[in-house]
């Protein structure tokens, strides 16, 4: 498959892999597409209501005081992004 992206769109990828982020402008290209499946499931989950706003039905307060940040932003990235 081949795509075609706008000179902005481009350059981001080639920075995003020049900075270290990903290996590959696929890699990019993929998690660009992860994070659009679960927009899409989000928006499944939580549809838009009749006055066309999202309902923030969220509540995470369980989760309040068990979550510690460990380690380095970019390895805990390539390491959820491998696990998907």
């Amino acid at each position: 498959m081949n795509i075609s992206l706008t000179p902005e769109l481009e350059q981001f990828v080639q920075s995003t892999v020049k900075n270290g982020r990903y290996s590959s402008a696929s890699e990019v290209i993929l998690a660009g597409l992860r994070l659009l499946k679960e927009r899409e499931i989000l928006v499944v989950l939580n549809p838009v209501s009749s006055e066309g706003k999202h309902k923030a039905c969220y509540d995470f307060s369980d989760l309040v005081g068990r979550l510690t940040w460990r380690g380095d932003a970019v390895t805990m990235q390539r390491n959820l992004r491998d696990e998907w």
